[in-house]
């Protein structure tokens, strides 16, 4: 039996009493870290997505099933349960949430229906995107705010010291970088001992992993469950949106800075517990991340970095001096 069928068998003896027996399959679909199956079910008015997870050091399909259920698969379609109650709890017309069916251990893969939505990336393009992205990030900020407070809020003290430790260990040999850790190190020293809220992150909030439905709700998938400051989640999503790929193709023409301040201020509007101070520290930190990593690549990402420094320096100097 291949690896697929087996997953097939397993998912199918799973939902048989919620949804009825399985009348399509299709996959299984490679992804960066997961495989992916798309299914119908006799009883289900939703199609359904089943994810099986990859991770370091498993290449194939048939790998992945061989080691068996894992505890981090188990605790996403937990935060899948936890997200869908509260969400649904917040009673906001505005935001959507993925409806978990099943985690099965049998070949460790989470069930759910499949949301018809669009990433936000495609959503937006390349440009100042619809009249309708300052509510589409009014209501990221909502989701955010509601998936962050599932968790305990632990009040704590941003650390100046930890910050430069930080930037010690991150790219400082590089040039091209060194004003700019500069500009980093000054401005945590700034907010030392500023208080913080820290606790859950979904920890990989992307354009790719907001969608928008049809109707323009917001949901947020594959959430990772880091910790650490809440501004540092939002800040990654908007530093994408000024200083993704195609941000960096066409020099930013296409998407001006006031765009992106306006997204973000909406977003921090509509999540209601994030510090503006921090979340501009925090927005120059992403990017300097973005540059560290493209300088850290590949000659091509190389180059990119190097032709957008205007950019790069421009939120540096920005953000940091806030």
């Amino acid at each position: 039996m291949s690896a697929g069928d087996q997953v097939r068998d397993a998912v199918g003896a799973a939902i048989a009493s919620s949804r009825g027996e399985i009348v399509e399959w299709h996959g299984p679909t490679a992804r960066d870290w997961s495989w992916h199956f798309r299914a119908r079910a006799r009883n289900a008015e939703s199609a359904l997505l089943i994810k099986v997870p990859r991770w370091e050091g498993i290449a194939t399909l048939e790998a992945a099933l061989a080691a068996g259920p894992q505890s981090a698969t188990a605790a996403e379609y937990s935060a899948l349960e936890q997200i869908r109650g509260a969400v649904s709890a917040a009673n906001d017309s505005g935001l959507a949430a993925i409806v978990p069916v099943a985690y099965v251990p049998a070949v460790n893969a989470v069930v759910m229906e499949q949301l018809e939505a669009t990433p936000l990336r495609t959503r937006l393009g390349v440009g100042r995107g619809p009249a309708d992205a300052v509510e589409w990030f009014a209501g990221i900020g909502r989701w955010l705010g509601v998936y962050h407070r599932l968790g305990a809020e632990e009040p704590a003290q941003f650390s100046a010291a930890a910050e430069k430790a930080r930037w010690d260990s991150s790219g400082g040999e590089h040039p091209r970088l060194r004003r700019a850790l500069d500009h980093a190190r000054t401005a945590a020293e700034s907010l030392d001992g500023r208080k913080v809220v820290e606790g859950v992150q979904h920890g990989d909030l992307t354009l790719g992993n907001v969608l928008v439905t049809g109707d323009g709700k917001i949901a947020v998938i594959d959430p990772n469950q880091t910790s650490g400051r809440w501004e540092a989640d939002a800040a990654r999503l908007i530093a994408e949106t000024r200083l993704g790929r195609g941000q960096l193709f066409t020099h930013g023409v296409m998407r001006r800075p006031s765009v992106v301040d306006r997204w973000a201020y909406a977003l921090a509007e509509g999540h209601g517990g994030l510090d503006a101070e921090v979340l501009a520290y925090d927005r120059g930190a992403a990017a300097l991340e973005r540059m560290i990593d493209l300088l850290e690549s590949g000659p091509v990402s190389r180059l990119m970095a190097v032709a957008a420094s205007g950019m790069f320096r421009r939120e540096f100097t920005q953000h940091f001096a806030a």
